[in-house]
């Protein structure tokens, strides 16, 4: 049996939103998140450990994080490297992701694993309502399975930032050298 989870990992030089995967043996594997979304950069530093693929179990794993699913070039990063399944975590907002993963797992050939999130979260600036849906696509193409949506309100002021989202340049988001990595 092997576990992946996501933590928050302190390091000396700040916080970082990681994943970790623990290998049958103990032996533990660590992705940072790359591509951090928007008020997380006050929180996080951006990974710096790249897109790695890690042996489990005769498979060959690749981790990423939440609003990585974004870039194509994670996902191309992890294939490239010989990853057969992908496994990511997240807390998603965008209603559009889980579409977005079985392109990912076509255009790459591989599997990925989506768990996603569900509820709503309150603080004193702002609300996020999750879309659930956790998912396993196929390199076909085919959600092989796919949990149901928890909640399914919309906020007005989160639908503005999603707009507001879509509208901002890929340049203040996107990381090139880690693809090269």
């Amino acid at each position: 049996c092997g576990i992946i989870s996501g933590f928050l990992e302190k390091e000396a030089n700040g916080f970082y939103n990681s994943q970790m995967l623990v290998q049958p043996n103990g032996e533990i594997e660590i992705y940072r998140k790359t591509h951090l979304f928007f008020d997380e950069k006050e929180l996080f530093e951006p990974g710096n450990t790249g897109f790695n693929v890690f042996e489990f179990r005769g498979a060959r794993l690749g981790l990423m994080i939440c609003f990585d699913w974004i870039f194509p070039e994670s996902a191309r990063t992890l294939a490239l490297k010989g990853a057969e399944i992908i496994c990511h975590s997240a807390n998603l907002v965008l209603p559009f992701c889980q579409k977005a993963m079985i392109t990912r797992s076509i255009e790459n050939r591989v599997f990925i694993i989506t768990a996603n999130r569900t509820g709503v979260e309150k603080n004193s600036r702002q609300k996020f309502t999750f879309t659930g849906m956790s998912q396993i696509t196929s390199p076909k193409g085919e959600i092989l399975a796919q949990a149901k949506v928890i909640q399914r309100k919309q906020e007005i002021s989160l639908l503005r930032k999603r707009t507001i989202f879509l509208l901002i340049e890929k340049e203040s988001f996107t990381r090139y050298k880690t693809y090269n990595s």
